[in-house]
């Protein structure tokens, strides 16, 4: 009898560890699995208006920038700048556009990697100016963003 009371335990024992096992399997570890899509933070960088290029007034002028994790769905801005006299430009990284800013373009798709732009005549000669270019996506909340070089806008070279 004892024999037997001690048979039994162990099957017990064991049906209720092989059926622990079989549980954890089914919801501990299903057999399908999602796996997240690791997404980079967005990134944006000018590479032209190079620094200390001289732009003419009324040519036409290729702003590019590459980007890293943008949408087609996003939107680019571009702002321009006098420096000399917007000095907060650089330290308050344009939160808003002053009297001496000015928006270039505000709808660019997220993909793009290029803007010609029609430099003004009546824009001021001879002052330095930086562009600042902005990423977003459903808002005006930025995504990415950056500052070009200095450059110079004159009436002819």
């Amino acid at each position: 009898m004892k024999k037997t009371l001690i048979i039994l335990v162990i099957i017990v024992i064991a049906m209720v560890g092989i059926g622990g096992y079989f549980a954890s399997q089914k919801y501990l570890f299903p057999k399908t699995q999602t796996v997240g899509v690791y997404s980079a933070k967005p990134s944006i960088k000018i590479t032209s208006p190079n620094i200390g290029q001289i732009l003419i007034k009324g040519s036409t002028y290729n702003i590019t920038w590459e980007s890293n994790g943008l949408q087609r769905t996003d939107k680019i801005r571009i702002i321009l700048s006098d420096i000399l006299t917007t000095p907060g430009f650089i330290n308050q990284a344009l939160q808003s556009v002053s009297q001496s800013s000015y928006f270039l373009v505000a709808n660019l798709n997220g993909d793009s990697t290029s803007y010609n732009w029609i430099i003004p005549k009546n824009i001021n000669s001879g002052n330095v100016y930086k562009l600042k270019i902005d990423a977003y996506r459903n808002s005006p909340s930025t995504l990415a963003s950056d500052l070009s070089e200095d450059f110079s806008i004159v009436d002819s070279q």
